[in-house]
């Protein structure tokens, strides 16, 4: 038994040795296995395929200028090379972004995850120029939620600009209401003296000492101005990080640093969905945005410092000049006292004035960088799903599934089918093959007989 077991598998491995005549002629002994595979797996595809909803896709193309007037800084040097526009991309796939289309929109706030998931950004290149592609079953949807995506980064970039100097213009509006009203006291008490004392002028070395006074107060008023700035800046860079928003400082010099911080912080977002806080890049991520800060921070301080030492040397020259003042005759340095507070109010308010007109035209004449090369249209043929591509791999793939499973099949089948199996298995001589012969009706139980009906055939030849 064991030696007709090996004879039979060395049959079983000749067979196996098959040219494609053979594979064709076990895929027609299957043919009805066959074909109720590749018509299963070639309508199951069609099917799914015309029942896919069709999609649209809606695309707009813009490009997100440099700052001329940045220029970068000594420190800068040691941060990684980027593109800006890798933070933009992240900006444009965050969620308050999709959040806020909706809103400008009208639609549910309930649609902001599937406008995320719909949203693809990417540059073009390395040009800088950003293409944006929405895709959406409406293709009215799909160009108004791509053109809203743009509108919407550019009202952030230009909100985000102008904080400063919205900031800036509310503290000096406070400041005037205050200096307006002491400028007013003290010419009111300026002139009751006069009246009283009889006294109107000064001589010309006095009348230059208060001239100096009122200049020093001036460049105090200015290093005032200059240090709200910079604590403004701080406050920013504070809320960035901790709300995940973009940094844009007033000052070009921090504008590559400030990029990098944008970018880093887009970055960390991104991460945060897809990983937990301890995962590396996280981590890693997170000590990047700390040593920027730290950075930045370093520089606000060394501003800070700077002023420091300007006012210092500023009081130094006050303290000068109002020694000299207390030279004066007592009639003399009284009304000086007044004319230097009545001047140094008057002044301080007119300079309050022009900075105050400064921060609005800058406030007014703060543009987006934002420059859109081509609006999104409304899309005329959708893009998914593909039937041409799906007809072509459900015939593929139901032809190959159905010459899989017959191969299977026949492997599976280990009867001897032909006379060279049986002389390799049994190792006996053939002495005849008869071959298979249909029954056909008319005869005795359905029998044919051959050598009767068909003497000259191969069958009755065979006997």
């Amino acid at each position: 038994m064991t030696a007709s077991n090996e004879r039979f598998g060395a049959g079983r491995a000749q067979k196996n040795q098959k040219n494609l005549k053979d594979y064709i002629v076990i895929v027609l002994r299957h043919w009805k296995i066959f074909t109720v595979c590749f018509l299963s797996v070639f309508l199951g595809v069609m099917l799914y395929t015309f029942h896919l909803p069709r999609i649209y896709e809606a695309t707009t193309t813009f490009r997100v200028g440099e700052d001329k007037s940045a220029s970068a800084m000594p420190w800068a040097l040691a941060m990684n090379a980027s593109s800006p526009v890798d933070a933009d991309i992240e900006m444009l796939k965050s969620r308050s972004y999709a959040e806020r289309v909706a809103r400008l929109l009208q639609l549910d706030i309930r649609m902001a995850p599937r406008i995320r998931a719909g949203m693809r950004p990417r540059e073009i290149g390395r040009t800088g120029i950003i293409s944006l592609s929405y895709r959406d079953t409406s293709p009215r949807l799909a160009r108004n939620v791509a053109n809203a995506m743009v509108q919407v980064f550019t009202e952030q970039e230009v909100a985000l600009k102008s904080q400063e100097a919205v900031h800036t213009m509310e503290f000096i509006s406070d400041q005037l209401k205050k200096v307006r009203k002491d400028m007013e006291e003290s010419e009111d008490r300026l002139q009751a003296y006069k009246a009283s004392s009889g006294r109107y002028s000064l001589d010309l070395g006095a009348t230059k000492t208060i001239d100096a006074l009122a200049g020093i107060e001036d460049k105090k008023a200015e290093i005032m101005l200059l240090r709200k700035r910079i604590e403004f800046s701080i406050a920013s860079l504070a809320a960035a990080i901790r709300e995940g928003k973009p940094f844009y400082p007033s000052n070009p010099g921090e504008a590559t640093m400030a990029e990098k911080l944008s970018e880093l912080i887009s970055r960390l977002a991104a991460l945060k969905e897809e990983y937990t806080e301890d995962h590396p890049q996280v981590r890693y991520t997170e000590g990047q945005i700390e040593w920027t800060r730290q950075t930045m921070l370093g520089f606000y301080d060394a501003k800070l410092r700077d002023l420091e030492r300007q006012e210092a040397f500023e009081s130094g020259l006050e303290r000068k000049y109002e020694s000299e003042l207390r030279k004066l005759p007592v009639a003399e340095r009284q009304i000086a006292t007044r004319l230097r507070r009545a001047k140094m109010n008057t002044d301080l308010y007119i300079l309050l004035q022009q900075k105050y007109e400064q921060m609005r035209l800058a406030k007014a004449a703060t543009v987006s960088n934002v420059y859109v090369i081509d609006s999104a249209l409304v899309p005329d043929a959708p893009v998914a799903p593909n039937r041409f591509k799906n007809t072509v791999l459900g015939l593929w793939g139901g032809l190959l599934s159905g010459v899989g499973l017959a191969l299977f099949l026949d492997y599976l089948d280990d009867t001897i089918k032909d006379e060279e199996l049986a002389k390799s298995a049994l190792e006996l001589p053939i002495l005849a093959t008869v071959p298979h012969m249909p029954l056909k009706k008319g005869g005795d139980d359905g029998i044919s007989l051959c050598t009767y009906l068909e003497p000259k055939s191969v069958s009755s030849e065979a006997f």
